[in-house]
Formats: structure tokens, sequence, C-alpha cells
């Protein structure tokens, strides 16, 4: 009986709070909005707290909203926002879309994961092997980034075998790793890292470090264009 009261006491009162937020859509507006970021911070941790990410999610923004939220600079540039630089692979590489499109994805998540430019990671696959996974030079080097698998073996993760290096993500991953640490080691020069890379430190014009750069800025261009394209007309 006393539950029974007490169970009837609180029922009172989320009535009469109910019928306060229903006096105040600012009120209920706000609740929902806290609700929401904590669904947000549970799927996605602290990146969740991103207003234009989970109010796309929930349906929350409108299209003159979403709009202006494309107009913000872009700090976390993800599928399908990268879709210029998935076309121009596609076109110039001749690579089939549906088959570059996880490759610019596993090189975005891992430049993020990393600190590394992903479009310098897409840059250097370009070069390298021209998006071809099996790639393999006369050198010993596989995959997507060219990798040489006798000297990176500390780079697997537990449970990786020498086959690994010619699955994308994980030669992509590698091949970060080796970038990353060319630059840091050239003093971060990205030139100076990129030669390191390619094992041509000898070359005092950096023709590789340069096809890299122009390559690089060609895909920064796709991605500027990609921005500039109505939402409307995206993966047309």
């Amino acid at each position: 009986m006393i539950q029974a009261t007490s169970m009837k006491g609180i029922t009172k009162q989320v009535g009469a709070l109910g019928f306060k937020l229903a006096h105040s859509s600012a009120a209920l507006i706000g609740v929902v909005v806290i609700g929401l970021a904590a669904v947000q911070v549970a799927r996605h941790g602290t990146e969740g707290l991103q207003p234009a990410r989970w109010a796309a999610d929930y349906g929350l923004i409108s299209s003159e909203a979403d709009e202006a939220a494309d107009a913000l600079p872009v700090t976390n540039v993800t599928i399908p926002t990268m879709d210029g630089v998935i076309r121009y692979l596609s076109q110039k590489y001749r690579v089939s879309r549906s088959a570059v499109t996880p490759l610019v994805e596993a090189a975005h998540e891992t430049g993020r994961s990393m600190g590394v430019d992903p479009l310098l990671i897409l840059a250097v696959m370009a070069i390298e092997s021209r998006f071809n996974p099996f790639a393999e030079s006369a050198f010993g080097a596989q995959g997507l980034m060219q990798v040489v698998p006798r000297f990176h073996h500390d780079k697997l993760e537990e449970g990786e075998d020498v086959t690994a290096f010619l699955d994308p993500e994980t030669n992509i991953r590698v091949g970060a790793q080796i970038l990353k640490d060319s630059i840091k080691r050239a003093g971060g020069s990205v030139k100076g890292g990129l030669q390191r890379y390619n094992g041509n430190l000898s070359d005092p014009n950096q023709r590789y470090a340069n096809k890299v750069m122009a390559e690089k800025a060609r895909l920064s261009q796709a991605l500027a264009q990609n921005h500039r394209v109505p939402r409307a007309n995206l993966g047309a």
C-alpha cells in the first residue's frame, strides 16, 4: 500500500512536469536535445557531441540549416563528402567507384587516427600502386602503399601474418605509419618524409615528393569542387 501511494505521488509529479513542459516548447526541445546528446555520446563517445551530426541523424535540421552546416569549415571529412575525391580517383585510375570508396574511407579513418593527412595517404597510394591492392615491385614492395614486408613485420597486429600486407586496410595502416615515421625523421618536412618513404634521399630535385604533392593538390581540388556542387547533384 505504501508502495502504491508512492507510485501515485511519482506519477502526479511526472504528470505535472509534463504539463509544464508541454506549455514551454523551448523547454521541451531542451529535454529532447539533452536526450539525443546522451544517445550520441553512447554511440560515438565525445565525438558524438557534434550538433550537425546528431541533428542530421534524427532529422532535426531543416534543408536551410543543413545547407548552412555544409558551409562550415570541414574538420571531419567523411563519406559521402569525399564523393568528389572518389569520382576523381575512379575516373583517373579506371577503378570502380564501389572498389575505390572503401579505400578512400580507410585512408580517411587511418589518417584521422594517426594524424596524417588522408589526402596525402591517397596521393601516395596513387603514385605507388595506382590503387592496385595486389601490386608488387621487383624489390618486393606490396599492396596499395608498396610496403616491403621484410622490413615492417613489427607493425603487424597480433594474429596477422605476412599475407596481411596484401589486405587493403592493413596495407594502408602500415603504410601510413611508415609515412608518419618518415616525416618525423625528416624533421617534420613532408617532402623530406616522402623522399625517405620512397627510399630516395639522394635526389636533389625530390622528384618523387613532387609527384605525390602534385597528386595531393589535384585531390584537394576535387574535394573543394565537390563542396561547391549542389547537394542534389552529389553522387551524380
